[in-house]
C-alpha cells in the first residue's frame, strides 16, 4: 500500500504563512508536493543573496539548489505513481479490513462498531478538535463532498472522521466541533475510543499516531474511500481533491461500478466490473 512510505514534514521556519502547521504523518505523495513548494521558496530566497561579483555566494547557491533539486528528483524516482492529478485519488493497494470489529464512540456517546458500517462505502478522515488548521481544511473539504452527496449521505454512503487525539477528544468535544463547523449531519460520524483502539484502526490504513515533544499532534493530510466490504480503494490529498470528483467516486462505488484514479487508471474493475 502507498502509505507504507509515511514520512514527517520538517518545519523550516516559524513564519505564520509557512507550512510549519503541516507537521505530521503524511504520505510521500503529499510530502513531495510540500518539497516542491519548499524548493520554490528556496529559489526565491537564493535570489536575495545572489550577486554576480561574489563567486562564493554563487557556488553556495548552486550547491544548495543542487541538493534541493536532487532531493526532489529522488523523491519522484521512487514514487512514479505520485505524478497524478491532485484533484482525483490514487489507488490504495491494501488487503487489510478497514472496517474491523472494533467498537468506537460517536459524538452522541453511542457505541459504533466499524464492522456494522459494512454495506455502504465510507469516506474516512483523521482529525482532532484542537488542530490549529490542517484538520479544518479537511473538514471543510469533506463538508463540500457531503453537500454534493446530499440525500445520498447516510442512505448510500457515510463519512467517518476519527480523532487522532482520543486522550482529549471525547464525545462532547467531537459534537461541539461538528456543530461549530456545520457538519453535524445524518450519515457523518465523529468517532473516538481508547488510544489502543485508535492506533489499531489507523494501522489498517498503514498510519501511525504520534505526538511531538512539544505536545502537538501529527496530522494526517489525506482521506480514504473504503468500499462496502471494508477494502480501501482510493486515497486523496485532502487539500487538493475536487469535491465533485470525490462525490462521483463515492456514488460509483456505492453503485458497484468501477471508478478511476487521478491519472485515469481504472479501480475496482475486478470487483465491480460485472456489477457485483
Amino acid at each position: 500500500m502507498r502509505l507504507s512510505r509515511i514520512r514527517r514534514c520538517i518545519c523550516i521556519s516559524q513564519q505564520p504563512n509557512d507550512r510549519s502547521a503541516y507537521v505530521g504523518v503524511r504520505s510521500a505523495a503529499h510530502a513531495q508536493a510540500y518539497d516542491l513548494a519548499v524548493g520554490r521558496k528556496l529559489m526565491e530566497n537564493l535570489t536575495k543573496f545572489w550577486h554576480p561579483a561574489t563567486a562564493i555566494r554563487r557556488k553556495l547557491a548552486l550547491a544548495i539548489l543542487a541538493v534541493s533539486t536532487g532531493t526532489l528528483i529522488l523523491s519522484g524516482c521512487h514514487h512514479p505513481s505520485e505524478n497524478i492529478g491532485d484533484r482525483g485519488g490514487f489507488e490504495v493497494r491494501n488487503t487489510s479490513d478497514c472496517l474491523p470489529n472494533i467498537s468506537l464512540i460517536d459524538q452522541h456517546g453511542q457505541k459504533v462498531s466499524l464492522s456494522s458500517l459494512k454495506g455502504k462505502p465510507v469516506l474516512f478522515d483523521f482529525i482532532y478538535t484542537t488542530c490549529p488548521g490542517p484538520c479544518l481544511l479537511l473538514t471543510t473539504r469533506m463538508k463540500k463532498i457531503a453537500e454534493r452527496l446530499d440525500s445520498r449521505l447516510g442512505t448510500a454512503a457515510r463519512i467517518v472522521s476519527i480523532t487522532v487525539d482520543p486522550e482529549h477528544d471525547h464525545p462532547d468535544q467531537l459534537r461541539a466541533y461538528a456543530i461549530e463547523h456545520g457538519v453535524e449531519m445524518k450519515g457523518w460520524l465523529f468517532l473516538t475510543g481508547s488510544p489502543v483502539q485508535i492506533d489499531e484502526v489507523m494501522s489498517r490504513f498503514n498510519l501511525i499516531r504520534q505526538h511531538d515533544s512539544d505536545g502537538t499532534i501529527d496530522h494526517v493530510l489525506e482521506f480514504f474511500l473504503v468500499d462496502d466490504k471494508g477494502r480501501a480503494l482510493l486515497q486523496y490529498k485532502g487539500e487538493k481533491a475536487d469535491p465533485d470528483r470525490v462525490a462521483s467516486d463515492v456514488e460509483r462505488v456505492a453503485a458497484h461500478e468501477a471508478t478511476t484514479t487521478g491519472d485515469g487508471a481504472i479501480v475496482g474493475l475486478a470487483l465491480y466490473g460485472e456489477g457485483s
